[in-house]
């Protein structure tokens, strides 16, 4: 058994972290307990020749970083000693260099605040306003895993609240074909190609406005290829999900969003939706980014089907019209035939725990796909406590992802 301690939420905005070298510091306190612990630090190095990022658990320097090549936010681990603290206790984050070289670490700033940013090397602190902009109080995402205790069960999965007037606003935008479907099965065949065909894909390569979570704002910003003031919207595999998961919702069909990765800090990301199929007793996977469904043996598959398909999946895709945009793309054919083709995406699965992006969209991340996963609210699967997700604290078994939704469906 074991227990995550974090003070963030995970919800970050990846350009307004904290600059940490030269006199530039960062802390904040952890009840690690007196056993064994793993602590996680979320930061970027600028430069990969740049100097280390220094961690030290009280006064003593525990381990440091050493800067890699890292395009976004990365996750680095370090173990700490039993003994190294005995309650609560300072974590500090330092490193040599200047601002051309220095480290960027998370921010979290959706809570009350409270950790501490130093100016002078240390010797004074504030929490008032940390981050490079110095905008307001916050929590660096930095967590413990201590060897002691058990994380809290997954919370029940928040559905839309059908009725809503932003359902009944997005429900008007649906295509008639999904509206009248009398199979559910086929209203969802019809919203994943239309959802795919809505916008070009761009991610945080290609733009910087991250689009929120809100499905009619999605919607406007992904058609008009415009956010705010004319800048291009960062609308990607997660905005076709929660489109999609949104859509079949409006229409009564159960849906969620499921994170894959191959692995923690890879490029192998990605965000796709289960539907609850009643007819076959199972949540199928659907990539309303690609159109796609990966069938097995007995019609569409749930992951732990895909899994068993083994590592060639293009005989088993079934793709509607809306992949043929998307594999136009370079760069998201090379991805779709290196990563998803080969089964790597579908090693690590999560699901996000709320599926209400209509009725409650300001309960959504900031900027979630522009940085490693790091969202506290995640419920990831069992094994992946062995496979590199110790920084989480939900984890479901598979009777856990497999139970049908418990609330009323169509």
């Amino acid at each position: 058994m074991s227990r995550l301690l974090a003070n963030d939420s995970g919800r970050i905005i990846v350009t307004l972290g904290e600059e940490v070298g030269g006199r530039r510091q960062a802390r904040t306190t952890l009840d690690i307990g007196a056993g064994p612990a793993t602590l996680y630090v979320l930061a970027r190095a600028h430069c990969p020749d740049g100097p280390a990022l220094d961690v030290s658990v009280g006064d003593t320097l525990v381990g440091s970083i050493a800067p890699r090549t890292d395009p976004v936010l990365t996750w680095h681990d370090l173990p700490l000693p039993a003994g190294i603290a005995s309650g609560p206790t300072t974590v500090r984050l330092s490193a040599g260099g200047d601002g051309r070289t220095s480290w960027s670490v998370a921010v979290d700033y959706t809570g009350d605040g409270g950790d501490e940013l130093s100016l002078d090397r240390g010797a004074t602190w504030s929490s008032e306003r940390i981050g490079y902009m110095h905008v307001a109080p916050g929590r660096y995402v930095v967590r413990a895993r201590a060897s002691e205790g058990s994380d809290p069960v997954p919370l029940r999965h928040a559905w839309e609240q059908l009725g809503h007037p932003a359902v009944e606003e997005f429900t008007s935008y649906l295509p008639a074909a999904a509206r009248e479907a009398r199979d559910p099965w086929n209203a969802v065949q019809v919203l994943s190609t239309w959802v795919a065909g809505l916008w070009t894909y761009r991610n945080t390569s290609q733009a910087l406005q991250y689009a929120p979570w809100d499905p009619i704002t999605i919607l406007d910003w992904g058609r008009r290829n415009m956010g705010h003031a004319g800048n291009l919207p960062v609308v990607m595999c997660v905005h076709y999900a929660v489109v999609f998961v949104s859509a079949c919702q409006a229409l009564g069909i159960p849906a969620r969003c499921a994170p894959l990765t191959g692995a923690m800090n890879s490029l192998s990301g990605h965000f796709v939706a289960e539907v609850w199929m009643e007819k076959w007793g199972r949540w199928v996977m659907v990539d309303p980014n690609f159109d796609i469904t990966i069938d097995g043996p007995d019609g569409p598959a749930d992951l732990r089907t895909i899994r068993k398909l083994g590592g060639n999946l293009k005989p088993h895709v079934k793709a509607g019209t809306g992949i043929e945009s998307h594999l136009a793309a370079p760069a998201e054919r090379t991805w779709f035939e290196n990563i998803l083709l080969k089964g790597i995406v579908y090693r690590d699965r999560a699901l996000w725990p709320r599926s209400d992006f209509l009725s409650r969209p300001e309960l959504a991340p900031p900027g979630h796909g522009a940085t490693a996963y790091s969202e506290l609210d995640i419920v990831w699967e069992s094994r992946g406590l062995e496979r590199g997700f110790g920084m989480f604290r939900h984890f479901g078994d598979e009777a856990w992802f497999d139970a049908p939704p418990k609330d009323g469906t169509r």
